[in-house]
This record gives structure tokens, sequence and C-alpha cells, in this order.
């Protein structure tokens, strides 16, 4: 699995459209697995313990029978 774009510091962070102090962490990730590996990750991503708002997925299919997901997504921290 590869976890890309998420660098920088709380106070880098775009604010998020909210009255309260919470910034934005924009993340895309990139995950290759059988099609049981990616929905298990899927589940995963769909009950964490904070809100994650995605953006884009793509899946597609690769070689020996597994799949590709591409993943945009954000979630907050309270600044």
């Amino acid at each position: 699995m590869q976890l890309t774009g998420v660098s920088g510091t709380i106070n880098t962070l775009p604010k998020a459209k909210t009255l309260t102090p919470i910034g934005t962490v924009p993340y895309s990730i990139g995950l290759l697995g059988s099609f049981t590996q990616v929905v298990n990750f899927v589940e995963v991503l769909e009950n964490l313990s904070f809100i994650t708002n995605v953006t884009a997925v793509s899946i597609s299919n690769a070689a020996d029978g597994q799949v590709n997901l591409n993943l945009s997504a954000s979630f907050y921290l309270k600044k």
C-alpha cells in the first residue's frame, strides 16, 4: 500500500469550511491486492472513528487476478 500527500504541519493545513478551527488533511492511497483485500480495506475506511471525506475512487483490473484501487480523500484535525 502506498500513502502519499500527507505532509506538512497542523499550522499549514487548509482550513475546513466550518465555524471551528479544523484543518483538512488531503491524502491519496494506491492499493494493489485481491478483490477481497480491497473490499476489506474499504470496510475499514468506512468504520474509522473519524470522518473521512472520499472525493475520488478508481478501481481497475491488474495482473494475476488482482485489483488496483486509487482513492483520494480528506480527514479533519482540530487546529
